[in-house]
């Protein structure tokens, strides 16, 4: 086979599979999404996120010099500059944020609150 068609091929393999991927859950939950579903949207974001910081910071050195010191100041650096733009909590999310996506949500999920 021609390299360049057999590229093109793999590249068109690839696309069909990742936006039939994609579409997927939209034509299975056309309807009401589940509410199990529903909760991992809300709680994967953030398990994701602290598994990529302990991957991050995972051969720092906090016994010899600078003592993970870079690490630190950077992680500070991110975490006081992103607050206020990527909020921690959902509840911290602008209220019309909150209103659009909770209409989207199954009634179970609806009331669903960490803080609670």
């Amino acid at each position: 086979m021609n390299p360049s068609l057999h590229t093109a091929a793999l590249i068109a393999v690839m696309a069909v599979g990742t936006a039939l991927l994609r579409f997927l859950p939209f034509l299975i939950f056309r309807h009401k999404t589940p509410a199990f579903i529903a909760y991992l949207g809300k709680v994967l974001p953030s398990a994701i996120i602290g598994m990529l910081v302990i991957y991050c910071l995972r051969e720092t050195n906090v016994t010899a010099s600078p003592f993970g010191l870079p690490e630190l100041i950077a992680t500070a650096i991110v975490v006081l500059t992103c607050q206020n733009r990527f909020p921690l909590c959902p509840c911290q999310v602008s209220p019309c944020f909150r209103a659009d996506t909770e209409s989207r949500l199954s009634p179970s999920i609806q009331n669903y609150s960490h803080h609670e």
